[in-house]
């Protein structure tokens, strides 16, 4: 029975407290405390997005068009970033300890590397020999050129410095291998001329480096993959280790230092750019690094590697100016070419153009056939065109024109054998002007040594003249050149001519006149004994001496 606690309770019965059960509450596990948030900390979690990726409704101004298309935008690029760095990943597909194995394992240039090399260099050689662009693209394939070079780039980029010892050894032995079976295959091979494939690889541009660079880029990047592609063959064609090289070798052998030092320098180039691909490639999937190197020592490595390709790359652009100064040349010439006797000009064919340069002016040889002739004022209206309308400074038109009749090739022929024989002529008549000339040089320096022989030692004369004659007041020097005119030959020969030397004598007012031929006298005794002068011609300030003088005899 429950008592209800508004019950009064009464007087006579006496209140008997009931038991009271008081059980132990149970223990609850403390509550952590709730961090009170701070009224700076309360930011919405939108507001940390950059400003382009919040949506128009979370700002102010709902239907802000400028909001609305900055938000699009941004969804735009930035799926379309996602997605580019997802294409072009090489990270998860790298395998770079398998890389390096590989590429270490190829650098040693020994055993059957070396046949491989010495075949590959004979296939170049055959190729070049033959001008035939399958041979030589088989000796690119079977090259084993291109793995030294790889282990440069790679034992730079991951800091292995015995790795770039043998890289750097097993490289110039290749080299050197390479350029010695070249060498003697050109020295005794039958053929030996020049081919076409030859002149394209000695005069390299910076189109070339650009092939050694991205060649060397596709062959890291292949060759670093977990699973290996088909580019490596495609690689070894397109960078062209081997012809360069062989005909560096073809130049030695025919000394033509030109051609080696061209070819060497292409094949150089393309060394050096693959392996700085492969540093650079290395470097950017990350490969471990091998050793730790200060950071003075990599400023260092960079300026230094900085400085030897700007020098390395300023005569591929030196060439290349070149080359784009030939190939604008060549489109002015075209452009004449059509304009006066292209589709235009149907009665116009032109058979053959030549550019030929010269030292002091150059020539446009055109040879059109025609059934009808050009006048001549219209052919040297051309000629004054060709440097004026068309650019071309300094260069003359030479227009050949035939009917196409077999009569007009030999006139053709006749007319190029008439400009040879000119040619020739002015060839001659100049070198005769030089060899006369030459003559000319070589007598006038006879006649100065024979006059310099044949000079007086006035000096020591004078001096001596004006102790032993005292009176003497003045002194010429000279000498008269005679003629032999009795002598047909020696009258028209100057070189046979005479030289006698004269002395003109001033006397002082002391001087008796009858004193004066003892004086004379005296004076040709000391000559003749102490200079060895006997024909010695002495006359007075107011004596002609046009008749030689006469001996006069000594006293008894």
């Amino acid at each position: 029975m429950v008592e209800d606690p508004n019950t009064p309770i009464s007087p006579e019965e006496p209140t008997v407290p009931s038991p009271i059960i008081n059980p132990e509450p149970p223990i609850l596990p403390a509550a952590k405390p709730v961090p009170v948030a701070k009224e700076a900390d309360a930011v919405p979690e939108l507001a940390k997005r950059p400003a382009w990726r919040e949506r128009p409704e979370d700002k102010q101004g709902l239907g802000n068009l400028f909001a609305q298309l900055r938000y699009v935008l941004g969804l735009i690029f930035g799926s379309l970033r996602e997605l580019f760095l997802k294409v072009i990943n090489l990270q998860s597909t790298t395998d770079a300890a398998g890389t390096i194995n590989s590429i270490r394992s190829g650098i040693v240039v020994k055993g059957y590397n070396i046949w491989l090399l010495m075949a590959s260099a004979v296939l170049a050689c055959i190729g070049l020999d033959t001008d035939s662009p399958a041979v030589i693209i088989g000796a690119m394939l079977v090259s084993p050129l291109m793995s030294p070079i790889l282990g440069i780039g790679l034992s730079v980029g991951i800091n292995d410095r015995e790795t770039l010892r043998q890289s750097l050894y097993n490289f110039a032995v290749a080299v050197g291998v390479s350029l010695l079976t070249a060498f003697l295959y050109f020295l005794v091979t039958p053929l030996g001329y020049e081919t076409s494939e030859m002149l394209s690889r000695t005069h390299p541009t910076v189109l070339d480096v650009m092939v050694g660079f991205f060649g060397g880029v596709a062959g890291i990047v292949a060759g670093s993959r977990k699973e290996k592609t088909n580019a490596i063959p495609g690689v070894a064609i397109a960078t062209a280790l081997m012809p360069p090289l062989c005909v560096a070798g073809y130049g030695l052998a025919r000394g033509n230092i030109p051609h080696f030092a061209g070819a060497f320098y292409l094949f150089f180039l393309n060394a050096v750019f693959i392996s700085l691909s492969t540093f650079l490639i290395v470097r950017f999937l990350k490969f471990p690094l091998k050793e730790k190197i200060t950071a003075n020592l990599r400023r260092n490595f960079v300026r230094g590697t900085a400085a030897f390709v700007v020098l390395l790359l300023v005569p591929a652009v030196w060439l290349f100016i070149d080359v784009i100064g030939d190939q604008r040349r060549q489109t002015k010439i075209e452009r004449f070419l059509d304009d006066k006797f292209g589709s235009n000009r149907i009665e116009f064919s032109v058979e053959k153009q030549e550019y030929i340069e010269t030292d002091s002016v150059n020539y446009l040889r055109v040879t059109v056939a025609s059934p009808i002739y050009l006048p001549t004022d219209s052919s040297e209206l051309y000629d004054v065109q060709l440097r004026t309308t068309y650019g071309l400074r300094n260069t003359h038109l030479i227009l050949i024109q035939t009917t196409g009749d077999p009569n007009d090739r030999v006139q053709i022929l006749n007319q190029a054998r008439q400009e040879f024989s000119d040619r020739l002529s002015v060839f001659e008549r100049d070198r005769e002007l030089a060899f006369q000339r030459q003559q000319q040089i070589e007598a006038l320096k006879e006649e100065m040594q024979r006059m310099q022989e044949s000079k007086l030692p006035e000096i020591d004369i004078r001096a001596d003249i004006r102790d032993m004659v005292p009176e003497l007041r003045a002194v010429d020097f000279g000498q008269l050149r005679t003629a032999n005119l009795t002598d047909t030959t020696a009258r028209k020969d100057p070189n046979k001519d005479a030289f006698v030397f004269v002395m003109r004598f001033t006397w002082g007012d002391s001087l008796p006149l009858t004193k004066v031929d003892d004086r004379k006298k005296m004076i040709r005794d000391r000559l003749k004994g102490v200079y060895a002068l006997e024909d010695v011609l002495i006359v007075d300030v107011n004596e002609p001496f046009l008749e030689p003088p006469v001996a006069e005899e000594s006293p008894q």
